[in-house]
C-alpha cells in the first residue's frame, strides 16, 4: 500500500503591532483584502496544480482542500484584529479550503493572560479556544512595579526592573519561534517606528535572514508592501508604501508569485529543456516513492556491493532514531529506497570492473592455450627469438585437440558475455538514473531524519540545505526538495497520532531538558556511530585498495624487467638451445600476465575513483568531529540550566538555545549529505 500524498498547505506566520492608529480602518481593510487573496490565490493554483502534465511535480498533491494555517502571538492590537479576520474567513470558506489559527505563547498560558491588558483578556480567552494548537514556551514573565518617589532603596542606588531581561528573552523566543511555524510572514507595522526586542520589525529582519518573503501592511496608511528577502527593508518610508497602496492592492501579483514559488513545482518559469529533463526526473522520483512496491530488500547487485562492504566494515550500529509516528512512514520509504538504489548504483561500478578483470583473464588463458599448443602464432614468437633452426618443428603439434578447442570456445563466449554484460549494465545504471535516485532518496531521508527532534523542541521549519558553490556539476534536486518541504508542511506532529506531549488541550510544552537528552542519546549518537563506522570501513577500504594497487604495480614492474632481462640475455647471445625453448614456452604466460595486470591495476583504480572511500573516509572524520562539538554544546546546555534551577537565577526561555543547537545539526547533516552529492555526481562507466 503507498503512502499518503501530502496535501497542498500553506502557513502563514503573523506579527503586529500592539498600538494601532484610531479608528484603523484603513490597515484593517488591508489586512483583509491581503489574508482573502492568500485564501483565493491558494484555491486558483489548487486547481492548476491538478495538471499532470504542465505540473508533472505539485500534481502529487493530494487530492483534498487546500489548507491554510495563520499562527499569531494573540497580543492585543494588530494580532487581534488578523485573528478575528481569520475566523470570519474561516466560516466564509469551509466549503472550499480548511483554515486553522494557531498560537505561539512565549510564557505559560496563565501567565501570558496575567500579562495582557485586562480589556483584552475576552478577546484572548475567545481565540485562544479557537486554536488548533497552542505552543507554549518556557520563558517567564516577570514585571515589577517602581517603587514610589522618595521610596529609593537602603543603599541609594537607582531602582532596576530585574524582570526586563527575561521578559525581553521572552519576547524574543516567541518572535523566533513564530517564524519556525511558517512559510512566509505578514507583519503589521511602522518601519520607521522603534521596537523593541522580538518586536514586528525584528521578527520582519528575522524573517529576511531566514529566507522568508514577507508581506508589510503600513499601520498608519495601510499600504502594502510585499518585500523578498533580499531587499532593504529599512530603506522603506510611507511615502513609498502610500505610493504602491493602489497598485498592490488591485494586482497582489508578488503574493501569487510567492506561494507559487513556495508550493509549486521548482523551476517552472525555465522552459529550457534540462529544466524539461528535471521536471520529468521529478515525476519519476514521486512516482516511485508513491508507488505501494515497497524495495526493502537489496537488489543482487545491492548484496554484491553489500559483500564486498563486509570486508572493510566492523561493529553495527548501537543506537536508533527516536521516531514521531507522523514522519516514520515518509523517512522510512526514504531511507529503503535510498539503500536500494545505493546498491544498485555501487554494485553496478564493482560488477563492471570484475567483468572486466574476467574478461581480460579470458583472453589471457586464451593466449596460454594457444601459446602451448604450439600453433602458428606460437611458433611465430619463437621465430622472433630465432629458434627455428634448434626446434624441430612437429607436424603432430600443430592445431588444437577437441579439448583446447572447447576450452578456447567457452573462454571466448565467457569473454563476449562479459563484454555484452558491460554494456548493458552501464546502459542500464545511466538509464535509469540509479545514482541521481539514490542520492535524491538519501538527501530527502536526512530532511526528514531532523523532523523527528526539531518539532520536540517546537520548530515546524527545518533549516535550508545551501547550494554547494564550488561544484560546476551538481545533482539537481528540485522535486526533491519540494518533497521534503511539502511533506514537512502537510504532517501535523501535534494532532492525532503525533505523540508529541500535550500540556493541556491543544497545547504543546516542549521539555527542553529531555528533547536535549533525546537528542543526544538517539539523533547524535545515531549520527556520530554512523560516521564512526563509515570513517573506519572508507578508510579500510582505501587502505586495502592502495596496497593491492601498490603490489600489482610492482608485479608489473617485474614483469617488465623480466622482459628486458629476457631481451638483453638474447642480444649477447648468452642464451642456449635449451634456456631458449624453456622462454618460448613460458612467452604466453609472459604475454598473458603482461595483458592481465595492468587491467586488474586500472579496475582497482576505478573502485577507488567510483566510490570515492578517501574523500568520505575524510568527510566521516570531520563530521565526527563536528557533531562531537555538538554533543558537547547539548551537554553544557543542560549543565547550564540545571545549575541556573538550583541558584534560583533562571531567566527562562532555555528553548532558544536549545533550538539553536538543534538546527546547528540539522544543518551540519543537510550539508553534508548536499555535498555528498557532489562526490557521487558520476554515472556508471564502461570499464
Amino acid at each position: 500500500m503507498g503512502l499518503d500524498r501530502p496535501r497542498l498547505t500553506l502557513r502563514i506566520a503573523f506579527a503586529g503591532n500592539i498600538a494601532l492608529p484610531e479608528p484603523p480602518d484603513g490597515m484593517r481593510r488591508a489586512l483583509r483584502q491581503v489574508l482573502s487573496a492568500a485564501v483565493e490565490q491558494l484555491l486558483e493554483l489548487a486547481k492548476a496544480y491538478r495538471d499532470s502534465a504542465a505540473r508533472p511535480v505539485s500534481s502529487a498533491y493530494a487530492d483534498q482542500r487546500p489548507l491554510l494555517v495563520l499562527t499569531t502571538g494573540l497580543a492585543e492590537g494588530a494580532d487581534t484584529e488578523a485573528a478575528e479576520l481569520w475566523l470570519a474567513l474561516k466560516e466564509e470558506m469551509k466549503e472550499r479550503a480548511e483554515l486553522r489559527l494557531n498560537a505561539v505563547l512565549g510564557c505559560s498560558v496563565a501567565q501570558y493572560r496575567e500579562s495582557r491588558p485586562p480589556a483584552h483578556h475576552a478577546a484572548f480567552d475567545r481565540h485562544l479556544a479557537e486554536c488548533d494548537h497552542v505552543l507554549v514556551l518556557d520563558g517567564r514573565y516577570l514585571k515589577e512595579k517602581p517603587p514610589e518617589k522618595g521610596a529609593d532603596s537602603a543603599l541609594g542606588k537607582p531602582w532596576v526592573d530585574r524582570g526586563k531581561p527575561m521578559r525581553s528573552r521572552m519576547y524574543r523566543a516567541q518572535s523566533v519561534y513564530l517564524l519556525r511555524q511558517c512559510d512566509l510572514l505578514l507583519a503589521v507595522a511602522d518601519p520607521a517606528a522603534e521596537g523593541g526586542a522580538g518586536g514586528t520589525m525584528e521578527t520582519v529582519r528575522n524573517a529576511q535572514q531566514l529566507g522568508l518573503p514577507v508581506t508589510l501592511v503600513h499601520t498608519g496608511t495601510g499600504a502594502v508592501q510585499y518585500v523578498p528577502p533580499w531587499q532593504d527593508l529599512m530603506a522603506l518610508s510611507a511615502t513609498d508604501l502610500e505610493q504602491e497602496q493602489e497598485m498592490q492592492l488591485s494586482s497582489p501579483l508578488p503574493l501569487r508569485e510567492w506561494i507559487e514559488r513556495i508550493t509549486g513545482d521548482p523551476d517552472m518559469p525555465d522552459p529550457g529543456a534540462a529544466a524539461r529533463a528535471d521536471h520529468e526526473h521529478g515525476a519519476r522520483l514521486l512516482r516511485i516513492y508513491f508507488s505501494g512496491e515497497v524495495r526493502d530488500r537489496p537488489s543482487w547487485r545491492g548484496r554484491l556491493y553489500g559483500r564486498f562492504e563486509r570486508l572493510f566494515v566492523q561493529g553495527s550500529a548501537t543506537a536508533k532514531d527516536s521516531e514521531l509516528p507522523g514522519y516514520r512512514p515518509y523517512r522510512q520509504r526514504a531511507a529503503q529506497l535510498g539503500r536500494y538504489y545505493t546498491g544498485l548504483y555501487r554494485g553496478a561500478f564493482l560488477m563492471n570492473y570484475a567483468l572486466a578483470v574476467l574478461a581480460v583473464l579470458c583472453a589471457a588463458l586464451s593466449m596460454l592455450i594457444i601459446g602451448k599448443t604450439h600453433t602458428e602464432l606460437g611458433e611465430g614468437v619463437g621465430v622472433m627469438f630465432r629458434v627455428q633452426e634448434e626446434i624441430s618443428v612437429r607436424p603432430e603439434r600443430m592445431g588444437f585437440g577437441a579439448a583446447e578447442a572447447l576450452a578456447l570456445l567457452a573462454l571466448g563466449a565467457l569473454k563476449l558475455f562479459c563484454l555484452a554484460a558491460i554494456i548493458w549494465n552501464t546502459w542500464s545504471a545511466n538509464r535509469n538514473s540509479w545514482n541521481a535516485l539514490a542520492v535524491d532518496f538519501r538527501y530527502l531521508a536526512e530532511r526528514l531524519r531532523t523532523m523527528h527532534y526539531l518539532p520536540r523542541l517546537g520548530a515546524l521549519r527545518p533549516p535550508a540545505a545551501s547550494a554547494p558553490q564550488y561544484a560546476s556539476r551538481v545533482l539537481h534536486q528540485s522535486a526533491t526538495v519540494w518533497l521534503a518541504e511539502a511533506l514537512v508542511r502537510s504532517i501535523d506532529p501535534f494532532g492525532p497520532g503525533g505523540a508529541l506531549p500535550l500540556a493541556g488541550p491543544r497545547t504543546n510544552a516542549p521539555d527542553v531538558p529531555a528533547v536535549i537528552g533525546l537528542m543526544r542519546d538517539h539523533w547524535l549518537r545515531v549520527q556520530l556511530d554512523y560516521h564512526a563506522r563509515n570513517r573506519d570501513a572508507m578508510g579500510r577500504m582505501h587502505r586495502s585498495l592502495e596496497r593491492l594497487a601498490i603490489w600489482l604495480r610492482r608485479a608489473v614492474v617485474a614483469l617488465l624487467a623480466v622482459d628486458l632481462v629476457i631481451i638483453a640475455l638474447y642480444l649477447l647471445r648468452m642464451l642456449d638451445g635449451s634456456a631458449l625453448l624453456a622462454i618460448n614456452g613460458a612467452m604466453p604466460l609472459l604475454v598473458g600476465m603482461a595483458a592481465f595486470l595492468p587491467v586488474l591495476l586500472a579496475s582497482v583504480g576505478g573502485i577507488q575513483y567510483q566510490s570515492e572511500c578517501e574523500r568520505l573516509h575524510e568527510r566521516s572524520r570531520i563530521m565526527h568531529l563536528v557533531l562531537g562539538q555538538r554533543d558537547k554544546e547539548a551537554a553544557e546546555l543542560r549543565a547550564r540550566m540545571a545549575r541556573a534551577g538550583e541558584t534560583d537565577t533562571d531567566n527562562g526561555a532555555w528553548c532558544l538555545e536549545a533550538l539553536r543547537i538543534g538546527e546547528a545539526i540539522a544543518r551540519d547533516l543537510v550539508h553534508e549529505v548536499t555535498e555528498w552529492s557532489v562526490l557521487y555526481t558520476k554515472e556508471v562507466d564502461e570499464a
